[in-house]
């Protein structure tokens, strides 16, 4: 048996290259190798209610969490899936809420931001080394803080809240109207 395959070698041989190439080819026709690309315009990964999101606002959210976590955790091997899987979740709902928020047209008063600001902090100010005491959020350096830069920089902040509020104005009225009760 084994004389035989060494006499017909060359004929197993080429058979084998014919094999081989007429597969490859077969499945590069079947666009099973490259598939086609229906991904849309270049750099958009996804699309939420016809949004799209782009790689690069993907790798941003995901840098953030990875530096945010580096600063009290260091970074282990397997942990990486777990923090692109919650920069996916926190793009997915931010982009929900978006949507939902220019679709029932809200739009939150200079007093509501001032409120929010003082009284929820954003995650990424309750992290910044700057505001902890003992390695946890001292709200009280955060109000002093906060005091400070309301006192030297109130003309400013008050036109930059004007500012975002004409925004959003400008934004609801291209909107088209809601249906329903919502």
């Amino acid at each position: 048996m084994m004389q035989s395959m060494r006499d017909n070698m060359k004929v197993i041989i080429w058979l084998t290259a014919i094999i081989f190439l007429v597969g490859f080819g077969v499945l590069q026709l079947g666009g099973v190798l490259n598939p086609p690309n229906a991904a849309g315009p270049a750099g958009v990964i996804a699309k939420i209610n016809g949004e799209p999101i782009r790689y690069e606002e993907f790798m941003g959210m995901y840098q953030n969490i990875v530096n945010q976590y580096r600063q009290t955790h260091e970074l282990k091997e397997g942990e990486d899936s777990y923090i692109r899987e919650q920069a996916w979740e926190n793009m997915v709902q931010s982009r929900l809420v978006g949507q939902e928020v220019r679709r029932r047209r809200i739009v939150a008063t200079p007093e509501e931001i001032k409120i929010a600001i003082r009284y929820a902090p954003p995650q990424f100010v309750t992290a910044a080394p700057g505001f902890q005491t003992n390695g946890q959020f001292d709200y009280r350096k955060y109000l002093a803080e906060l005091d400070k830069l309301l006192r030297e920089k109130r003309q400013e902040i008050l036109e930059w809240l004007q500012e975002r509020r004409d925004i959003a104005e400008r934004h609801a009225n291209r909107l088209e109207p809601s249906i329903g009760p919502f």
